[in-house]
């Protein structure tokens, strides 16, 4: 076998694919030229765009505010997306899930080449959420080859416009909860875009990701996910400023609807309009799963009730709350929550989670065992009736 040294490639080329090599950041100078890549080369230099020249240039290069729904899974995105695209004036598609992957690789204010565009299209496309649109592959590669300079705020501009066309209506919004942890970077793309923070209680969020197991199957896990998704979107709040960003609660939504709607829709500087509350009316139409039995979106079909709040006082055990509380004590008191756990008993609760350390530590070893293994043996177990009974009695802990 012949030895032969393989040349080493700078990581941050990864960041920054098909721009030419005399155009390309300056932290990106070491990065391979696209031309070993196969890739065709721009002939003409990249073009930056200024803030003010995306915000209110002559060109309008975002053509309309966008706004984005955002939040920790399971607090309340689904319902206020549905309450907001009921307004004459506001569209919120599908869940997109492909903006973080496209805002990696792509800098912002950046006039794209052809062979970008393509590449983005592609991209977009390509990308299983895009299965949910109404947008064609052809009419997306279309409209966004017809754009005259386009950087990726135009793209994803363009792309979310046209899925909201056959509407009628003149501004759009994005509902995906895993841009929670990615709001600055949002709104380095988007300088005009406001965000709407939704934050639910995080006993009942965890006490919901319990039954499903999802983000972890033990308590401390969900609520370090909990506590580090709700952090990350008011530190990235906070640097935005409160003309971008608002934080509502769950909890305020539920239980005065018409005070937080109003709130909201000063927000984004639209009018209240009474449509925006009989939300559940087309619920099915905007969520499949809400047509569902037993489906985690079946109460969208109703209008929203004091019992969908504060469910964990009925539903939580003492030592889930306790361990819950000892992870997350200091976000819930700094967004005015109250504790169930003080005093003595907040001591306690930090005696116990330090035994159950070593038990969640297992836990989570366990997990990750069990998800690498191929999907046709994780099959087999879930239908081995032992191992289905760990696992309940695991997450009820």
């Amino acid at each position: 076998m012949r030895s032969q040294s393989r040349p080493t490639r700078d990581r941050t080329a990864l960041r920054y694919p098909f721009l030419p090599s005399d155009s390309q950041p300056e932290e990106c100078s070491q990065m391979p030229n696209n031309s070993d890549r196969g890739i065709k080369q721009s002939p003409r230099p990249l073009r930056h765009v200024t803030n003010e020249e995306m915000a209110t240039g002559p060109a309008k290069r975002v053509c309309r505010k966008p706004f984005f729904l955002v939040g920790c899974s399971r607090s309340g995105t689904t319902v206020l997306r549905l309450i907001l695209n009921r307004h004459s004036d506001l569209a919120i598609p599908s869940e997109s899930h492909f903006l973080l992957p496209l805002m990696e690789a792509y800098p912002a204010h950046i006039v794209l080449s052809p062979a970008q565009v393509s590449a983005v299209g592609e991209a977009i496309v390509g990308h299983p959420r895009f299965a949910t649109w109404r947008t064609t592959s052809a009419e997306l590669t279309t409209e966004v080859k017809s754009l005259s300079e386009p950087t990726l705020a135009t793209l994803i501009d363009a792309a979310f416009c046209l899925e909201i066309a056959a509407t009628g209506k003149s501004r759009w919004g994005d509902k995906t909860p895993e841009y929670c942890s990615h709001l600055g970077k949002l709104h380095e793309f988007f300088p005009t875009a406001s965000f709407i923070h939704i934050v639910r209680d995080g006993r009942d969020v965890s006490n919901w990701l319990r039954n499903r197991t999802w983000y972890g199957w033990t308590e401390l896990q969900r609520a370090r996910h909990w506590t580090r998704t709700v952090g990350d979107a008011e530190l990235a709040g906070r640097r935005i400023g409160s003309a971008h960003y608002l934080r509502v609660s769950y909890e305020d939504l539920v239980l005065f609807p018409q005070r937080t709607v109003k709130s909201i829709c000063d927000f984004l500087q639209i009018d209240v309009q009474p449509a925006m509350f009989a939300f559940h009316e087309d619920a099915a139409y905007f969520v499949a799963e809400s047509s569902e039995p037993g489906g985690h979106h079946q109460k969208l079909r109703r209008p929203p009730q004091p019992s969908d709040v504060y469910r964990w006082q009925r539903e939580s055990s003492p030592l889930r709350i306790m361990l819950f509380e000892s992870i997350a004590g200091r976000r819930m008191d700094q967004l005015g929550m109250k504790r169930r756990f003080n005093g003595v008993s907040r001591h306690l609760g930090l005696l116990a989670t330090a035994l159950y350390y070593p038990v969640g530590g297992a836990v989570v070893a366990m997990q990750r065992f069990y998800e690498s293994m191929p999907l046709w043996i994780q099959s087999s177990w879930r239908q081995n009736q032992l191992l289905r009974n760990l696992k309940r009695a695991i997450t009820r802990c």
